[in-house]
């Protein structure tokens, strides 16, 4: 059986739950070591103004993740690499409004952190245009806890 191959790293999936890749090349042994020091994670931030349903909400943070990661890709690969090979962790916290999602986005964009946000096609639950989500990461814990630690969990 071939298992499937992302950026030289073979996945692995035992119950359901990720638990990281398995090296197959000796050089990337590095971000062994990096892990250690770097706890990198992602954060989704919601806005809760919006009441939308849980499968909305859902979907709405699975293209925040997807842009996060094709955008990270482009720019800090390292970063992402150690953000995979953790186990790709992601936090979903709420924030109250626009207002709150937007400041969100400027402190991470300011202090560097890779960042996007969520504008709704306006099919069903809310408005074309609508800022819905942020990703905040994949970074390093101490740099996303800056900008998202005050948050509560959704």
């Amino acid at each position: 059986m071939q298992l499937p191959e992302v950026g030289g790293y073979v996945l692995c999936t035992i119950t359901g739950f990720g638990l990281g890749c398995i090296l197959r090349r000796p050089q990337n042994l590095r971000y062994i070591g990096q892990l250690a020091t770097k706890n990198c994670k992602m954060v989704m931030v919601v806005r809760n103004d919006l009441s939308m349903g849980t499968g909305k909400i859902a979907a709405q943070c699975a293209h925040a993740a997807v842009s996060a990661v094709t955008q990270i890709q482009k720019t800090d690969n390292s970063t992402l690499q150690l953000w995979l090979l953790a186990g790709q962790p992601k936090i979903v916290v709420q924030c109250n409004d626009k207002n709150e999602l937007m400041n969100v986005v400027i402190k991470a964009s300011e202090a560097g952190i890779n960042t996007v946000f969520v504008r709704d096609a306006g099919r069903t639950q809310v408005e074309a245009g609508t800022e819905t989500v942020c990703a905040v990461g994949p970074a390093t814990s101490s740099e996303v806890n800056k900008i998202t630690g005050r948050l509560k969990l959704l």
